[in-house]
């Protein structure tokens, strides 16, 4: 062995450890930090920046990235891919569905919505259909044959979700929303309801 051949392999093992999920999974998380609400404070564009730098640091990367969201994060996959879209209002709250999710929409929701583990509950639109809409459009997800050989049904949306928090200042007209967030989290444990009115 010459002095090069040696120093390789120390990199080459930090490499290796640094592809290791477990390890990632402790390192990432201090990359990111978020407010008493769960919105990024920093380390937003460092993690976006990992995903998309390395193929073995998108998996991790993502989950910290979508581990604790707002409803309306969530929702802008949707309004990405035209979905849904804003109202007459530069408010976020009011947006509406454009048409019905797709099979493709769906698996794009999906992709995301099963890295949330804690969500909060506090946008949903006020002045549309759209907490109706989008309980009509879960209730159809679940009824559509998939593109699974098996047929199966879908596994629920927010699957790996075990606390969930609610912010309204009108729970009443928002219900169906909360219902269909829910029934799609098998795991929850964590529960909070706010009244803001």
């Amino acid at each position: 062995l010459n002095a090069t051949t040696s120093l390789k392999i120390p990199g080459s093992a930090a490499r290796a450890a640094l592809m290791v999920d477990d390890l990632q999974e402790l390192i990432f998380p201090h990359l990111f930090a978020l407010d008493t609400n769960g919105q990024p404070l920093k380390g937003q564009n460092d993690l976006t920046n990992l995903a998309a730098t390395c193929r073995a640091f998108l998996e991790v990367a993502l989950d910290v990235l979508w581990r604790r969201v707002n409803f309306g994060r969530l929702i802008q996959v949707w309004k990405a891919r035209g979905v849904v879209a804003q109202r007459d209002s530069d408010d976020p709250r009011e947006m509406g569905f454009e048409r019905s999710p797709t099979v493709e929409d769906w698996q794009r929701f999906e992709y995301y919505a099963r890295r949330v583990r804690h969500m909060r509950l506090d946008c949903l639109p006020v002045k549309t259909r759209f907490s109706n809409d989008f309980a009509t459009a879960v209730l159809e997800r679940s009824m559509h044959p998939r593109l699974q050989v098996d047929q199966s049904p879908p596994l629920p949306l927010f699957y790996k979700m075990n606390s969930l928090e609610l912010e309204s200042a009108d729970a009443e007209s928002e219900v169906c929303a909360y219902v269909a967030v829910i029934n799609e989290s098998p795991g929850l444990h964590s529960f909070a309801v706010w009244n803001t009115s």
